[in-house]
């Protein structure tokens, strides 16, 4: 039985705090986190943070914020070359998530603090430059507050509104192969002579494949 997305979040905490559980202390009780045992923490934690965001396949769609240079770009009209030059920045870097637990901290813990660090924000790649120029990639000015690294670099960004994020989803959105099948099918029976339909090396939908979708009320 396929999990949830809450359900697939637990999951992937549960598995960091029983890594946690083995980390070794030295006389003072310190902990020593060994960097193998760190690196698996991370990289469950990331995806907890990433299936925090929303169930989209592409991080793109599930960000919260986007800046206004962006939002200039997409009024303009973006191609999907456009848009993969799009960066998505974690606005408080996850770094500061990963040191702030030891084995003490509970699943419940680490699945609310998954919450706080899931904000992200598209943002063009020369704002990203800036921030990295600005020491920024991986520290903030003020880790409670998800907007201090974009005023030292005078970054402004709004929510994203849902309009936005269809956009993004349409430039995005790949032609199904089962969805193409069903078509396919429908046109050869309405045109047994003509030649077969082929599916599109771009992945997109053509105009003749979006003119036979309308026409069989099929949703591309």
């Amino acid at each position: 039985m396929k999990k949830t997305n809450q359900e697939g979040i637990k999951m992937l905490c549960l598995i960091a705090h029983e890594q946690l559980q083995h980390f070794t202390k030295d006389e003072e009780r310190r902990v020593i986190r060994d960097s193998e045992r760190s690196y698996v923490i991370r990289t469950v934690l990331r995806r907890a943070v990433e299936k925090t965001s929303g169930p989209q396949r592409s991080n793109k769609q599930k960000c919260n914020y986007i800046s206004n240079e962006v939002k200039l770009k997409l009024k303009g009209g973006l191609s999907e070359g456009d848009l993969k030059e799009l960066v998505v920045d974690h606005m408080i870097p996850l770094s500061y998530f990963y040191n702030s637990f030891d084995e003490r901290i509970t699943v419940e813990s680490l699945i609310n603090k998954c919450k706080i660090y899931s904000n992200t924000c598209l943002i063009t790649k020369e704002e990203d430059d800036s921030l990295n120029k600005g020491g920024y990639n991986k520290k903030s000015p003020d880790e409670t507050d998800k907007f201090s690294r974009y005023k030292e670099v005078l970054i402004e960004c709004k929510e994203i509104t849902d309009s936005e994020k269809n956009l993004i989803k349409k430039i995005t959105k790949k032609l199904s192969k089962h969805v193409f099948n069903k078509i396919a099918k429908l046109y050869k029976k309405d045109n047994p002579k003509s030649e077969e339909l082929t599916y599109p090396k771009s992945n997109k939908p053509t105009n003749q494949i979006k003119l036979l979708a309308e026409k069989y009320n099929i949703e591309l």
